[in-house]
């Protein structure tokens, strides 16, 4: 880590930085983007499905909530205790990681998108 910045703080040195800001889905990744940061993964147990204004790459924490939400969730981070193993899950989860912004628009992106093009269309 090479730095710990402040909520309200923008990123100052490059590498892995440490935000200390609320831990409220929409103000916690608005906050990260107010920072600075080109891309948020996201970590969640419910599958809230809030998408930031940066691309947010929603990790469901358990195999039941990334099948039962497929279209808010990108990554089922579930399947390690279903016997996969954690490097294989990180090359899985960082090559479309790091491809998704330019490559794919994450989950959350698309349904915000649709939803908003439906609600203009009636």
């Amino acid at each position: 880590m090479v730095d710990v910045l402040r909520y309200g703080e923008r990123l100052k040195t490059p590498g892995l930085n440490l935000l200390s800001a609320p831990g409220n889905d929409a103000v916690a990744t608005s906050a990260l983007a107010g920072a600075g940061c080109h891309m948020v993964l996201f970590s969640t147990g419910r599958g809230t499905p809030y998408g930031g204004f940066v691309p947010t790459v929603k990790i469901a924490t358990n195999s039941e909530l990334a099948a039962k939400k497929k279209h808010w969730i990108d990554f089922d981070a579930g399947q390690l205790i279903h016997g996969k193993a954690m490097p294989q899950l990180l090359e899985e989860l960082s090559t479309p990681s790091l491809s998704l912004p330019t490559v794919n628009k994450p989950a959350t992106s698309v349904t915000t998108s649709a939803n908003w093009r439906s609600s203009k269309a009636a």
